[in-house]
């Protein structure tokens, strides 16, 4: 029987967002992609089991008002300077909470589907445990999922992936 844990979904402020892309898209098209993401995200884990709660990090004021009508928490934190850091102070935030686990699931992530969600649980259900998922390049980490709030340091950023892997094996 799989325990609820914690989702912290990160988000970069909308001006910032997707800024790879403005060769294509102007400010107000990537500010409308970074809603339309993070909204296919928080209607995937509200209708997700097997989670305590969705706490939602940023220190964007502005993506509040979208995500008001969703039953999750705010925690002010500068993703856009350090995403492992604001990670490590929302998870601080959540040990309050006294958590049975911690998933992060950044704001932005294509096709993420209820399934996902189940597996990532599933996974990180036994403790010590850690589950990551890549990037469709194999490099990044598109979702962490930690059986207690650190487990290990959060390393995202360039080639987070075997990072993060290497820190899961450190840790055992």
């Amino acid at each position: 029987d799989n325990l609820p844990m914690w989702v912290v979904v990160p988000c970069k402020s909308l001006d910032r967002a997707k800024s790879r892309l403005a060769s294509v898209l102007s400010a107000m098209e990537r500010r409308n992609l970074v809603l339309a993401m993070l909204t296919d995200v928080l209607d995937t884990l509200t209708k997700s089991n097997g989670l305590q709660g969705i706490v939602f990090t940023s220190s964007d004021p502005a993506i509040s008002v979208p995500v008001a009508s969703y039953d999750a928490e705010w925690f002010s934190s500068d993703c856009d300077k350090d995403l492992s850091s604001a990670l490590s102070s929302t998870s601080r935030f959540l040990e309050q909470r006294e958590p049975n686990g911690v998933m992060v699931v950044p704001g932005d992530i294509p096709l993420l589907s209820v399934s996902d969600i189940a597996a990532a649980v599933e996974m990180a259900n036994s403790v010590p445990s850690v589950m990551l998922a890549p990037d469709n390049l194999g490099f990044g980490t598109n979702l962490l999922a930690m059986s207690s709030t650190g487990l290990m340091p959060y390393s995202f950023g360039t080639d987070s992936f075997r990072r993060h892997r290497s820190a899961a094996r450190a840790c055992g």
